[in-house]
């Protein structure tokens, strides 16, 4: 594989003709909304359980989102997402309304 074309002089970590960052890790880590994201993301694993690559995360991966959902209990917006989404989908997720049971699931069993 040929290297990447390095990016403008000014934003050498983007990929001239690809337009996008070149990562050296496969970790990304939002600056905001980590609790949020971390919930959506565990629900997803249990909601899918199984259909979801078991590359895609690791032990230490689902450690780090739960510590993100434990970190801040879920606001306004999460709540009113979910009683939107209940009303429209008829399923809710379960770390929004008891984000005390992130600690007592176990998430790897959600990939495969």
């Amino acid at each position: 594989m040929a290297a990447a074309e390095q990016g403008p002089v000014n934003r050498p970590e983007y990929v001239a003709a690809a337009g996008h960052r070149v990562r050296t890790t496969k970790q990304f880590e939002p600056n905001c909304g980590k609790p949020t994201v971390a919930r959506a993301t565990l629900y997803f694993l249990v909601a899918h359980q199984g259909k979801i690559d078991d590359t895609k995360y690791g032990v230490a991966d689902l450690q780090m989102l739960a510590a993100w959902s434990n970190a801040q209990a879920p606001g306004p917006y999460e709540l009113d997402r979910n009683e939107a989404i209940h009303e429209i989908q008829g399923n809710r997720d379960p770390s929004v309304d008891f984000p005390e049971w992130v600690e007592r699931v176990d998430f790897t069993r959600g990939t495969g």
